[in-house]
């Protein structure tokens, strides 16, 4: 469970990832269709997939799942979310 609240954090966690992705699809197919990508950088995506990223170490290490995230850095930037 989440630390002082009563919701489970796996489905909680699950669904953030879920939306930070989608939002993510959205934007890159709004941004370049279903064509070839340009060979330029999507900030926009990256800044969107990034903390889904975040947000799936930060659930793995809360509900335990052993050997996983296995980037000691990785485990520092999900251990200082689940702080707040």
């Amino acid at each position: 469970m989440a630390r002082g609240t009563r919701r489970p954090w796996f489905p909680v966690g699950l669904v953030c990832k879920a939306v930070l992705r989608v939002c993510a699809g959205v934007l890159a197919l709004a941004g370049h269709g279903t064509g070839a990508v340009p060979a330029e950088d999507d900030h926009g995506v990256v800044a969107l997939v990034a903390p889904a990223m975040g947000v799936r170490a930060s659930t793995a290490l809360r509900v335990h799942v052993p050997g996983m995230p296995t980037l000691l850095s990785q485990t520092a930037i999900a251990e200082l979310i689940n702080a707040y």
